[in-house]
């Protein structure tokens, strides 16, 4: 975890620290400040830290600008140059480096202390650190004990957000190979998500928890609320990896802060779901697919279901049978149906998109009526089928 580093450096203003270059790095997320006057000091970077530099390790092998780039390599957020006796200015081609890399390089006088800014930075860090840890078990306990108010509601109306609001809660699961991604990474999105959008909106937190992101947003502070989206969408994709696909599940609107559960186990629900199955209602955008719990049709209904053994049983007396076939001879009835419904019981399109004959997909089909013993032109019987499926699939979330 870490701060904005445009955040971060307006605690020391006053202390004359200036902008060089670089600007379009200022929403780099900060871990920590080390000084680094060599390129060995610089080894020691393991990613985040604001630089500090006083020149003296400089040298006609070791030029300002190996220096920056080094930093710069170690992934380092900054670098903060104390301009005096070992350096006079930055010199062109460093300023050409940090404004096409945008990696942010600032300068301060020689009469300024520089551990003085140090000290502040980390005192800061440390505190915004610190508020996050509060803010994330304050909304673990807004999601998984709302009757306990005590435990988040007043940390949460300090952060500024009001009792009686509109909120939403996104959640979005992310999958490399179809595999969770690690939580190293997934962290490192989170941090570089939450840098973006506070940067340019009001009203949103978002954290890491439980493998998954989450965004709670206070709606009418997106305005409008279709901008907000399309750029979410846009920034996300820009940062997934090419083996990355990200699933965002968006849970209803709710107009209190006791109730945020409610939309939170909406999205958490439809964005484990979309990681599984293709959903009425989804939308997919490059590497994405995302779903509105308004959008869900009759899907919608099932995510309030709470007895178990009732789901089992559904599915018992539905898919079970094709579940049971395909595990003892090794076939694929299971998915070939469940597309076949999904793509309004097209022959064609089914067969399309799983790339087979059609003639493959009436086989399926009549063995399908064979083992259930029901005609599949029922369309009763195909809602049946339908949400059977999706049922089974919610019982292999929990």
């Amino acid at each position: 975890m870490g701060v904005i580093l445009k955040e971060l450096i307006k605690q020391v203003e006053h202390l004359e620290v200036r902008l060089a270059a670089g600007s379009g790095g200022l929403i780099n997320e900060v871990s920590w400040a080390h000084m680094v006057d060599s390129i060995a000091i610089a080894d020691f970077l393991k990613g985040g830290e604001l630089a500090f530099t006083t020149g003296i390790g400089l040298s006609p092998d070791l030029t300002l600008l190996d220096l920056a780039k080094n930093i710069k390599a170690k992934n380092a957020s900054g670098l903060v140059v104390n301009l005096g006796p070992y350096i006079d200015a930055i010199d062109k081609a460093t300023t050409e480096f940090a404004n096409e890399e945008n990696f942010p390089i600032f300068i301060v006088p020689w009469n300024i202390h520089m551990a003085e800014i140090m000290k502040i930075i980390c005192a800061e860090i440390t505190k915004e650190n610190q508020k996050l840890v509060e803010i994330a078990v304050a909304l673990d306990n807004a999601f998984y004990c709302p009757n306990q108010e005590d435990l988040y509601l007043p940390t949460l109306l300090q952060q500024g957000l009001p009792m009686n609001s509109t909120y939403r809660i996104l959640a979005i699961k992310l999958l490399a190979d179809r595999a969770p991604v690690p939580t190293q990474r997934l962290q490192w999105l989170s941090v570089r998500l939450a840098n973006y959008l506070q940067s340019t909106y009001a009203g949103i937190i978002c954290y890491c928890q439980d493998k998954q992101i989450v965004l709670i947003l206070e709606e009418h502070t997106l305005a409008p609320t279709t901008s907000f989206y399309k750029n979410l969408s846009s920034y996300l994709e820009s940062q997934l990896l090419v083996n990355e696909r990200s699933y965002i599940g968006r849970g209803s609107l709710v107009r209190q802060l006791t109730k945020l559960y409610l939309s939170y186990n909406q999205a958490r629900k439809i964005a484990e779901l979309l990681t599984v199955i293709d959903l009425p209602g989804s939308t997919t955008w490059g590497r994405q697919t995302s779903l509105f719990y308004e959008n869900m049709g009759i899907t919608q209904l099932l995510l309030s279901l709470q007895d178990r053994q009732a789901m089992e049983d559904y599915v018992t007396n539905t898919v079970a049978p094709l579940y049971e076939y395909d595990a003892t001879h090794n076939s694929d009835l299971v998915k070939v149906i469940s597309t076949y419904l999904r793509k309004d019981c097209s022959v064609k399109a089914t067969a399309e998109l799983l790339i087979v004959h059609r003639n493959t997909i009436n086989y399926k089909l009549h063995k399908t009526e064979d083992i259930l013993q029901r005609d599949l032109s029922s369309f009763e019987f195909r809602c049946q089928l339908y949400l059977g499926f999706i049922i089974q699939e919610l019982l292999n979330l929990t």
